[in-house]
């Protein structure tokens, strides 16, 4: 009966529920640290990731993302710092970003490590209204032209490891500011 109180009251809008277009990751088992900043440092040593990804190839506006990520432990190997880039493209929409990552790795026992991580950073985002074809035009939909605008983000999570396992939590856009253009 929960359940059913939960959605009634998510559909009928109750709840304000809002969602920001991220960047879509394939194989990001490959480049945890674009997700969980609390990762940073747990390879062990230097790595180095780039990650493209291309949709929909041929087709105008098709999703396009680029990932460049660099992250080593340091502070006998107590600490893990990293920086993460980001250019995302979708349709009229596009996207860079660049952050730098901090985590403190906590040595449990000899097979079992717990970190703790942060993320900060900026993310620019560009909008041109020209490259969408309006089915009708009126006055709100003429000249609406290119909308800009940028924002600090944060993020943090937690990664716990041993040789046989891996489990992770992460907490994306704190305090994100809302980025749509008031009409």
């Amino acid at each position: 009966m929960r359940k059913h109180i939960f959605i009634f009251l998510l559909i009928s809008g109750v709840w304000k529920v809002a969602a920001q277009q991220d960047p879509q990751y394939n194989l990001y088992q490959f480049n945890p640290l674009i997700i969980n900043p609390a990762y940073a440092g747990a390879r062990d040593g230097l790595s180095v990731v780039a990650n493209v990804r291309n949709q929909w190839v041929g087709f105008d506006g098709s999703p396009k993302t680029n990932v460049l990520s660099c992250h080593a432990p340091i502070l006998n190997k107590n600490v893990g710092i990293g920086f993460t880039i980001i250019g995302d493209r979708m349709g009229p929409r596009k996207m860079f970003g660049f952050s730098g990552n901090f985590a403190y790795i906590l040595k449990l026992n000899n097979k079992l490590k717990l970190s703790f991580g942060l993320n900060a950073g900026y993310n620019r985002y560009q909008f041109n209204y020209n490259e969408i074809t309006f089915k009708t035009i009126d006055n709100t939909t003429k000249n609406l032209g290119d909308f800009n605008t940028g924002a600090v983000d944060f993020n943090s999570g937690f990664y716990l490891k041993s040789k046989s396992f891996f489990l992770g939590l992460s907490f994306t856009h704190i305090g994100a500011k809302n980025l749509m253009r008031s009409t």
